[in-house]
């Protein structure tokens, strides 16, 4: 699962920075499973509203485990 930090941004932001991932991720023959790619707040402001994406929703959250940690 990719999670992208939210350190400051607007949500106008998100749109150009998932694609530019996504762009950044094909040149390298990878794709980017958008149903497992989550924006995170860490832990300034409010969890960030979900953002459509190339037909996709890429929702918000505000945890993640991974494995037994949780951030």
């Amino acid at each position: 699962m990719l999670m992208m930090p939210c350190c400051f941004l607007t949500a106008l932001k998100w749109p150009y920075i998932l694609s530019s991932f996504d762009e950044a991720a094909h040149t390298m023959g990878l794709n980017t499973s958008w149903c497992k790619t989550k924006i995170q707040n860490l832990g300034h402001g409010v969890t960030p509203a979900p953002v459509q994406l190339q037909g996709h929703v890429v929702e918000s959250t505000d945890r993640f485990t991974y494995f037994i940690f949780r951030f």
